[in-house]
């Protein structure tokens, strides 16, 4: 990373971490939000799934959308 990464305390599933990026910290805290919003989405419907579940879960939605996403820009 350079001296020019922004830095900025975010809380996911009411855990805290630092993001460090050359992203603004603005659109980096909205990264942190839309993937919480997802998360906690996940374990409403899932409420006996762990964090490292959810995450996981979370994670293969999103991919899944993603390479849908991808072939859809194709055609």
């Amino acid at each position: 990373m350079s001296g020019n990464d922004n830095k900025v305390e975010v809380y996911i599933l009411d855990e805290r971490y630092v993001m460090k990026g050359i992203e603004s910290p603005e659109h980096m805290e909205m990264l942190a939000f839309q993937l919480n919003k997802r998360l906690r989405q996940a374990q409403s419907v899932n409420p006996r799934l762990s964090n490292l579940q959810t995450v996981l879960l979370t994670a293969v939605n999103l991919l899944d959308e993603l390479i849908r996403l991808q072939e859809e820009n194709k055609k």
